[in-house]
């Protein structure tokens, strides 16, 4: 079994009128999710706390599964676990969706999604939009997420023109919750070891912040206080967007557990 602590931590930034990101953290299944809402008349408000409710309400679905043999969210397996994060996702962007087209005020919304589930030996990552989820192990950093923007997904067929097409396209997304019938959730699994930092965060962080940065915040403090530090990091460089961040350290791994009650595949 993995042991961990986390912190998350959630700010409105210094230009923003409304905070429309939101944080879930659910420690004792290891789920962990931002989500960082977009639109008008503060629909991306109402977008982001629909994403972490329909989480919350499915993780309460799986744990309390009504007698239906179902052992709980942290015996079904990664494989299994992948699947059901996807179907999450995918369930929550067309309750998102229907919302929108239903009330004329919500017309456009929509919210990115990064999520992170840890399992007996290993963790699912999953994710829809730019909201990047980082792993660092010792000095080395891997991004577990997918950037879905259009230059991101451009940069990756002509490498020449990378710097160009950041320039003009910025952060245009080319996936979100809610802003279409269907969405394909990027989902990928790791190994993870003692000492490892997760960090999921918004990017009202990642565009201040970078990547080594955080790394060594995380490295050198508990948690709750990496999440005040970057926070407070990002609002001194401007705080242009709402910053959101979540701080898991892993802390050890009880291979024995783990071999004694193997994860169930699907």
């Amino acid at each position: 079994m993995i042991s961990f602590e986390a912190a998350g931590m959630t700010d409105r930034g210094l230009r923003r009128a409304t905070n429309e990101d939101a944080l879930f953290l659910d420690q004792e299944n290891g789920l962990f999710a931002v989500a960082d809402g977009m639109g008008g008349h503060n629909a991306g408000e109402v977008a982001s706390r629909m994403v972490i409710h329909g989480l919350m309400h499915a993780v309460q679905d799986a744990v309390y599964d009504g007698g239906k043999g179902d052992a709980g969210m942290m015996n079904a397996g990664l494989r299994n676990g992948a699947k059901r994060l996807f179907e999450w996702i995918q369930r929550a962007n067309v309750s998102i969706y229907r919302t929108a087209l239903q009330n004329p005020r919500l017309k456009g919304m929509g919210s990115t999604i990064a999520v992170v589930w840890i399992g007996k030996d290993r963790l699912i990552a999953a994710n829809v939009g730019d909201s990047p989820i980082f792993h660092f192990h010792r000095k080395n950093m891997v991004l577990l997420s997918r950037l879905h923007t259009v230059a991101a997904e451009y940069a990756d067929r002509d490498t020449e023109r990378r710097g160009a097409i950041s320039h003009r396209y910025g952060g245009m997304l080319t996936q979100a919750i809610g802003t279409s019938a269907s969405v394909l959730p990027h989902v990928h699994e790791t190994a993870v070891s003692p000492d490892d930092r997760i960090v999921l965060c918004t990017d009202g962080l990642s565009n201040l912040v970078g990547p080594s940065e955080i790394r060594d915040v995380v490295r050198s403090m508990k948690p709750s206080a990496a999440c005040t530090h970057l926070i407070a990091l990002a609002n001194a460089r401007g705080g242009i967007d709402n910053i959101s961040v979540i701080v898991i350290r892993i802390k050890r791994i009880s291979w024995l557990a783990a071999i004694k009650s193997p994860l169930k595949r699907a």
